[in-house]
């Protein structure tokens, strides 16, 4: 495939054209479709389209960590420390990644099938423990 300079000149990068919102209801996004890909066209040979920088933000973060820890006295001056450290307790998918490129093919129809996925996800739930002497 050949590329197109479409803006008609090498130091601006087009912006494609989004013709509605593409704000999806919480009860329609899934993992294939986080925002509606129907909005956005190619913009015309000449111009640089209206998308803001910002239309599209990835997906939110809830994750909690927690952390329990146990003193142990021995003797007068010497103790131990139980340690049990959680990360990603609820085991909650992060995702990372969303795929926001879209491709056009000559006739403006959109090529990319993964527009508007998740492409990446944090690690799962991890669980540390450890034990320490202080004397």
């Amino acid at each position: 495939m050949i590329a197109t300079d479409i803006t008609g000149t090498p130091s601006q990068a087009p912006r494609i054209v989004v013709t509605d919102d593409p704000v999806l209801p919480k009860s329609e996004r899934t993992f294939q479709r986080n925002f509606r890909n129907d909005v956005f066209r190619l913009p015309a040979t000449g111009t640089f389209g209206n998308a803001a920088k910002t239309l599209i933000r990835g997906p939110g973060v809830n994750n909690w960590d927690i952390a329990v820890f146990k003193n142990i006295p021995l003797y007068e001056r010497v103790r131990i420390q139980f340690r049990c450290e959680t990360y990603n307790t609820f085991n909650h998918t992060q995702f990372t990644g969303l795929d926001t490129t879209a491709r056009f093919d000559a006739q403006g129809n959109q090529v990319n099938g993964q527009f508007g996925q998740f492409t990446a996800a944090a690690r799962a739930r991890s669980i540390q423990f450890a034990l320490r002497a202080s004397f």
